[in-house]
């Protein structure tokens, strides 16, 4: 599974350059924002409901009111995708304003709405898969559907060079992806069970109802900060106030997030996979040992990504001439803002398990929903007079808050966290240098780190050593320490 995993990364990572490479600036940037409608439009438009089968489809199912319950909950996420196509559809203009900065014809709003409905119903079918605890099936779906949208995604690019081909790629990857979980759809003995207990709708909605509302609610504050700058950018970030001049600044954005975003997909992966492991001490009474991990981990992380931050920014500029002919040249220039703010969301993202062991999932809305507003407000304050390097001082302000909220919200509720982990926290802002500059402080603290015990105490290595190397054995490498390899 980790394999596929960085199989899937691998392969988007290089479809993204390749759709930058077929499209020019506008045509990139209405792809962007096409992808930030699908984000948003999908989880909102189904309520949430398709998010608690993680949690509640194992237990219908030992009921055996399995079919009743995913029944129940896709027929009102149907009434949810209906509605919102149906308010698109009557304000095509109003909508297509709102989404691209200028009118778009029916056909083409048509064709987003039923691509919005094959994402929401791929979605579902990730969630009740993981639900029923068949993750290998959830990661064939993944993989099936990076390469399916990467090969007619490519295919349709190179017939009809638009970013409207992306729509239709988009859509039929969805539906094919779904193919890896038609074994447990036509296995009758998920669906065909005597139920336990009698279904009652009214007990099963008051028990899913406020979950969902939490993950909608999640949902919407998270989706909204991926996308609020583009937003923004759009309808605020050209001096010529243009349609056309903001599209082309939209591409020149998701142009500089590539690498980024690649980084921001490994740290998801790796928080995704440690957050088991937090658990198991967590239940085992060995709390300190999860806060002793993430302190250290602050440390680690923080060295670990702006390592590969300098990679990328040594590798970026050969690649974006050679891919893209200077193109995105703008893109280029504010890889840094993006790159550090990729270094604190990865750390805040480990961080977050603390709250996830603890059940305190409603504090981390609250902390997003901080983090949303300064985003905002920094966009609405910055972007007028930055422009692109305004949208992006904006994300990295508003992550930075989310990680250090979170530190200090972990120290109100008991954990011992350092003060001294603020100083190592300021290592990202030296990318803004440049790479000489930020190699030289990165290589110092590495070898203070590993060579010293002034960073990081013997405890705390052989912590980091318990966690990460039964990770980096299960992939195949075998080590007595990290630390020997430094």
């Amino acid at each position: 599974m980790l394999v596929a995993n960085v199989l899937q990364r691998g392969i988007g990572f290089a479809r993204n350059l390749a759709i930058c490479h077929f499209l020019s600036q506008q045509q990139l940037g209405m792809w962007a924002l096409a992808s930030s409608f699908f984000a948003m439009g999908a989880p909102l438009a189904v309520l949430g409901l398709p998010g608690t089968f993680g949690r509640f489809a194992e237990t219908y199912r030992s009921y055996g009111q399995l079919k009743q319950f995913v029944v129940s909950l896709m027929a009102v996420s149907l009434c949810g995708l209906i509605a919102m196509s149906l308010c698109v559809m009557a304000m095509p203009i109003a909508s297509s304003s709102f989404i691209f900065g200028a009118p778009q014809d029916m056909l083409t709003m048509l064709a987003l709405c039923v691509a919005l409905g094959c994402i929401a119903l791929f979605n579902a079918g990730t969630e009740l898969m993981n639900g029923l605890r068949r993750a290998k099936i959830v990661s064939s779906m993944h993989t099936v559907n990076s390469l399916a949208l990467t090969a007619t995604g490519l295919a349709a690019l190179i017939v009809w060079p638009d970013w409207r081909a992306m729509i239709i790629a988009f859509a039929a990857s969805a539906l094919i992806g779904l193919i890896p979980s038609l074994p447990v759809f036509l296995d009758r003995s998920y669906w065909t069970t005597s139920p336990n207990v009698d279904f009652s709708q009214t007990k099963m909605w008051g028990r899913i109802a406020p979950y969902a509302a939490n993950i909608w609610f999640f949902n919407a504050i998270t989706n909204t900060f991926d996308i609020v700058d583009r937003m923004m950018l759009l309808h605020w970030g050209s001096a010529t106030q243009t349609s056309e001049a903001g599209q082309s600044l939209i591409g020149q954005l998701h142009s500089g997030k590539l690498l980024p975003a690649l980084l921001a997909s490994v740290s998801l992966m790796f928080s995704g996979i440690l957050l088991p492991y937090l658990v198991r001490d967590w239940e085992s009474n060995r709390r300190q040992r999860v806060v002793q991990f993430l302190r250290s981990f602050i440390t680690v992380g923080t060295i670990l990504f702006v390592g590969a931050s300098i990679g990328a920014m040594i590798i970026a500029p050969t690649l974006f001439q050679w891919l893209f002919a200077s193109k995105y040249a703008e893109g280029l220039a504010v890889m840094p803002l993006a790159l550090i703010a990729v270094c604190w969301m990865a750390v805040a993202l480990n961080l977050h398990n603390y709250f996830w062991c603890a059940e305190r999932g409603r504090v981390l809305a609250l902390i997003a929903l901080g983090s949303l507003t300064v985003n905002i407000i920094a966009n609405a304050m910055l972007i007028p007079s930055m422009g692109l390097r305004g949208a992006l001082t904006s994300s990295m302000l508003a992550t930075g808050f989310d990680l250090f909220g979170t530190i200090l919200v972990m120290r109100t509720l008991g954990a011992d966290m350092r003060r001294g982990s603020f100083l190592i926290l300021l290592l990202p802002l030296t990318l803004a240098g440049g790479v000489l500059p930020a190699t030289l402080v990165w290589s110092g603290v590495v070898i203070a780190c590993s060579r010293t015990d002034w960073i990081l105490s013997p405890d705390e290595k052989r912590l980091l050593d318990s966690v990460f190397l039964p990770i980096l054995q299960k992939a195949g490498v075998r080590l007595q320490s990290i630390w020997q390899t430094i």
